[in-house]
């Protein structure tokens, strides 16, 4: 017979649908029982568990499971500059708060500045837009705005 999974929240979950809903169930022979001799075995067998989803019955008894925990996609990185004569915009912050991940986001795209100064931005932003990349040229703007919107950073390309 089948056992159950422990789910990471430490309940157990049907092997087959993975489903929490289910009912305790027991023998036939755990049922009739054999009288007062057999009473200690009838206590100590293992219940039996029949899924509402699905009606697999399995051990109340759970495997653990290894818990597979999925990477976060990598984050896009910035061409190299373009060349002279190139098409050009400029990347602006408007409305933005200064949480951690969106100060990740702006230091991503600027290097040069230091985390405080890249939290200054994001709070002068939320009065007037800030410029952010200016004259920088279209793939660098987009791969620039791609990382900005991976940090929740509010932003326009003018």
């Amino acid at each position: 017979m089948k056992k159950g999974v422990l789910l990471p929240d430490g309940r157990i979950a049907c092997p087959v649908c993975r489903s929490t809903e289910h009912r305790l169930k027991r023998s036939a022979g755990a049922k009739v029982g054999l009288g007062v001799v057999a009473l200690p075995l009838i206590l100590a067998a293992p219940k039996r568990v029949k899924c509402l989803s699905c009606g697999e019955l399995y051990q109340a008894r759970a495997e653990r499971t290894p818990v597979v925990r999925a990477l976060p996609p990598p984050a896009p990185t910035l061409p190299v500059p373009a060349e002279p004569g190139t098409v050009t915009r400029t990347l602006r912050v408007t409305r933005s708060v200064a949480f951690p991940v969106c100060v990740d986001a702006v230091v991503q795209v600027r290097p040069d500045l230091t985390r405080e100064q890249a939290k200054q931005l994001l709070k002068d932003s939320r009065k007037t837009p800030q410029v952010l990349l200016a004259d920088a040229a279209v793939d660098e703007v987009n791969a620039a705005g791609a990382v900005l919107g991976q940090g929740k950073v509010v932003y326009d390309i003018v």
